[in-house]
């Protein structure tokens, strides 16, 4: 899938992970957690099938919010490190970036900050500003780019169900050349969410999905995504799971009409 812009220069990754659970299919009835512990991904692996396999490594705060993410790629022996602030009530505040290849720029630190107001908060780095609309439950509503110039726009607003999942991304951008508008639309299953006990807001999953559609499996705050629509480019990605006995998904299937990769996913248990 695509994403409709980049936040931020970001080199693409890919990743996911394998478990150690036993593991059952996707049709067998069981949503339960059966140890009543909770996990968060630690660790996911993914394999595109026509590339080389990548590795995703994440870690948490005392408070299990996302510290980092490691993308690590073997093949071009390149790792990236995403590091995650936040300030004293939880808020994300910075957003760093570093890249091990490449040239200066991107061995460099690239930092993105965040500033909150009543009911916005304001995101910038050294190329660009973004303000968000944010509702009082930490939900992302849109997304606004600025530009200089006033016939440029870029905004995207979010769309939720009843059970608090995103379910729809519209972006509209203008220019000189027009107007476009383009949407992503998001299905779910009914089991136990990849990230359900991640300290995250959907604020941040959405932003952090925005940027690359690498960190969707931030949005699996309730269940998992089954499907993703894109108007963009007609694509269709459809994903099944394996799910271990505690409800927790091991391995994803997504598929589209190029290529079939496979995520798998290892977790740490909540202390």
């Amino acid at each position: 899938m695509k994403t409709f812009y980049k936040i931020m220069p970001l080199i693409v990754l890919a990743t996911i992970f394998s478990l150690g659970f036993s593991s059952c299919s996707d049709d067998d009835d069981n949503n339960g957690n059966t140890d009543n512990k909770k996990y968060v991904p630690s660790l996911i692996t993914i394999d595109p099938g026509t590339a080389g396999e990548q590795t995703l490594t994440i870690t948490y705060d005392k408070d299990y919010r996302v510290a980092s993410i490691v993308c690590f790629t073997p093949d071009e022996n390149e790792t990236q490190t995403d590091i995650f602030e936040y300030n004293t009530t939880g808020n994300l505040v910075k957003w760093t970036q570093k890249s091990s290849v490449g040239n200066v720029d991107d061995k460099d630190p690239y930092a993105i900050t965040y500033t909150y107001k009543t009911d916005s908060i304001i995101q910038k780095d050294s190329h660009d500003t973004y303000g968000w609309a944010v509702n009082s439950a930490n939900f992302a509503e849109k997304v606004v780019r600025y530009y200089e110039l006033p016939e440029y726009k870029d905004e995207t607003v979010f769309e939720y169900d009843t059970n608090k999942r995103l379910v729809k991304e519209t972006n509209t951008s203008v220019s000189g050349t027009g107007t476009n508008i383009y949407y992503n639309s998001y299905e779910y299953d009914n089991k136990t969410g990849i990230s359900t006990h991640v300290n995250i807001t959907m604020w941040q999953a959405v932003l952090l999905n925005l940027n690359d559609d690498l960190y969707s499996f931030l949005l699996a705050k309730t269940n998992n995504i089954a499907k993703i629509s894109s108007e963009e480019d007609g694509d269709v990605d459809t994903m099944t799971y394996e799910y271990d006995e505690n409800g927790y998904p091991t391995k994803m299937t997504a598929k589209d009409a190029d290529e079939t990769t496979i995520w798998k996913f290892e977790y740490t248990e909540v202390k």
